[in-house]
């Protein structure tokens, strides 16, 4: 049995990463050009990392005698990996899948499947979502809604029937329950051997490399609206035993060389007292790896600070919750309040661990007038980064219901939902375009940033990367689209 694991490739002008949103990645585009266009192409060039799940499921899938390999074609040189993908022959096809990207991830999946005659898999939300219409175009064979490392041994295996979530053609999609990974503690370690450490990298909030993402912990109790991690993870938090995440950033360092990490957690310090127990024992295993995560600023108290950065903690994601009450509990979000990040967001960049503040806009109950004071009260905050995200339906979430769950994929992804979504997002993309613009490219912020963040690095990213922009630019400008490297249809 040959499996293969996938991270599909991205169209030309698209702005994809399928490990963030519990694969239901967005299109990330900030602007169209100019000085948006050119913010929004680094801040994506910026992040790069496999999709975890797909790591994972590779190495139970040898576990069980399978031979696997895993390929990204969303890097530089899609059409060559492609080609490596077609005369590896799998047997089995894992497919990690987007929100935006959904028509054109099953339509190269159908290519793949029928260039190698391999049973092609469908992993994420959307996926699960749409599976039923998915499943009856007779493109793919299967798709899973859950995650996938929990059922992959039942594949290599040859089995299929009446296994927890693998919905097949015929199935009613709304009976099959997502399938979970009770303990985390039980997986064995994603496969690291198989990737190219070099396309990967979490600039510059992780300046270190070779870079890599690690779990200590799935699962969010608080259930925002809008948010795709509860639905993916669940809402029971599951945490790994504090020894073994720690065993496991060793064994990163020792075999791979890692120099910087990524903590994938959706709120990493839930538990503050087992947080502070692994920032312990980091520090007693002397690690030399600098790390980020993401979190929740009420899970941070003066103490855990002063651990997180002796531990290595470089940057910390947070959630930025606006002014409105009213609005947050709308949306079933538990408001953090201002007060709370004008104190600790300044005690943690006195500590050298750089605050990246993340405001959701246009949810339910927002206004213009109520999204321009999210924004101006995001930005006077004191914290290194921030990053403004327009509010999605994705699926299986409160937002999705709102805006109508029960259209099909074909309506879903139509030229018409799309338009009237952008007409919908029109408001809040345009204060974001401005928000960011105004934070990111004041010449005092640019040289604050460069300096805290080492002039050499980021003089070396920006020229790496502008001259690429500037060709990507010229492409699309004279209809070149789909030349790219990543034209793999």
């Amino acid at each position: 049995m040959k499996a293969a694991f996938v991270d599909p490739p991205v169209p030309s002008g698209a702005l994809v990463h399928r490990d963030l949103f519990a694969m239901n990645a967005l299109n990330d585009v900030l602007g169209e050009g100019g000085a948006a266009g050119f913010f929004g192409y680094l801040k994506n060039r910026g992040t790069a990392m496999p999709v975890l799940p797909l790591l994972y499921s590779a190495s139970v899938a040898r576990e069980h005698g399978a031979k696997c390999a895993y390929f990204d074609l969303t890097t530089s040189c899609c059409r060559c990996r492609f080609g490596e993908l077609v005369r590896f022959r799998p047997d089995l096809v894992l497919l990690a899948t987007s929100l935006d990207l959904l028509p054109y991830e099953l339509d190269f999946a159908s290519k793949l499947r029928r260039l190698t005659g391999a049973k092609v898999i469908l992993c994420g939300d959307s996926a699960a979502w749409f599976s039923s219409e998915i499943l009856n175009s007779g493109k793919i064979d299967a798709v899973i809604n859950g995650e996938p490392e929990s059922l992959v041994a039942h594949l290599v295996g040859g089995e299929t029937e009446k296994i927890s979530g693998l919905i097949l053609p015929g199935d009613d999609s709304t009976n099959v329950s997502p399938s979970m990974v009770e303990d985390l503690d039980s997986l064995v370690r994603p496969a690291w051997d198989l990737v190219n450490f070099g396309d990967y990298g979490y600039f510059p909030l992780i300046p270190g490399r070779p870079f890599a993402t690690v779990q200590a912990s799935r699962g969010c109790s608080y259930g925002c609206g809008f948010c795709p991690y509860f639905t993916a993870q669940g809402k029971r938090f599951r945490p790994r035993e504090v020894g073994r995440v720690v065993e496991e950033l060793l064994w990163l360092k020792n075999n791979f060389g890692v120099r910087g990490v990524l903590f994938r957690d959706p709120c990493f310090s839930y538990d503050v007292h087992r947080t502070k127990k692994l920032c312990q024992e980091m520090i007693s295993r002397d690690l030399g790896i600098s790390w980020g995560c993401e979190t929740r600023l009420d899970h941070i108290d003066g103490e855990l600070m002063e651990l997180m950065a002796a531990a290595g903690c470089r940057s910390v994601e947070l959630g930025f919750d606006g002014p409105s009450d009213e609005v947050c509990g709308l949306n079933d979000r538990k408001r953090i309040k201002l007060e709370e990040y004008k104190e600790k967001v300044p005690a943690l960049e006195r500590l050298g661990i750089k605050a990246a503040l993340l405001a959701v806009i246009g949810i339910e109950g927002e206004d213009r007038e109520r999204m321009t004071k999210t924004l101006e009260a995001l930005t006077n905050c004191s914290a290194s980064y921030v990053n403004v995200q327009v509010a999605r339906e994705f699926p299986y979430t409160k937002m999705f219901g709102k805006f109508g769950s029960e259209r099909s994929m074909t309506d879903f992804y139509s030229s018409d939902a799309v338009r009237k979504r952008l007409i919908r997002e029109r408001t809040a993309r345009n204060l974001r375009e401005r928000c960011l613009r105004r934070y990111y490219l004041n010449p005092s912020g640019v040289f604050a940033r460069m300096k805290g963040g080492g002039f050499i690095a980021y003089s070396d990213f920006l020229a790496r990367h502008a001259m690429a922009y500037v060709l990507r630019y010229a492409e699309r400008s004279i209809g070149a689209e789909g030349t790219g490297d990543n034209s793999c249809l």
